[in-house]
């Protein structure tokens, strides 16, 4: 199992299997179909919407499964947080206008209780 990642955590957890990127940079000199599956927990709301536009191609270039959970306004809302603090750090969005945003990949929300963490 080899990926990359852009969280230094998760190399450090990974054994050497996982490589610190920047999605942004490396994503475009990935090979089509390079991957399986590209998943993103909690990546997205961590891009503008310029940001995602220039590298929305490129994931779905370089595996034929993606998905995304994505905190959105109902777990924001859900969890009390001021929208329009984070607003400033994060891209909110409905899950609607997520799904919108990134045709051809899943998109499933953080509210769900199935992502709570026990």
């Amino acid at each position: 199992c080899t990926s990359i990642d852009i969280s230094e955590w998760a190399c450090s957890q990974s054994e050497g299997r996982v490589t610190e990127e920047d999605a942004l940079t490396y994503l475009p000199t990935v090979a089509n179909n390079a991957f399986d599956t590209v998943v993103g927990l909690r990546f997205m709301p961590c891009l503008s919407d310029a940001e995602i536009a220039l590298i929305l191609p490129h994931i779905l270039r370089v595996a034929p499964r993606r998905l995304f959970t994505v905190d959105d306004l109902a777990f924001y809302q859900a969890h009390g947080f001021d929208i329009e603090t984070v607003s400033q750090y994060y891209n909110v969005k409905t899950l609607e206008e997520w799904q919108a945003l990134l045709p051809g990949c899943t998109i499933e929300s953080m509210a769900d209780p199935k992502w709570r963490v026990k």
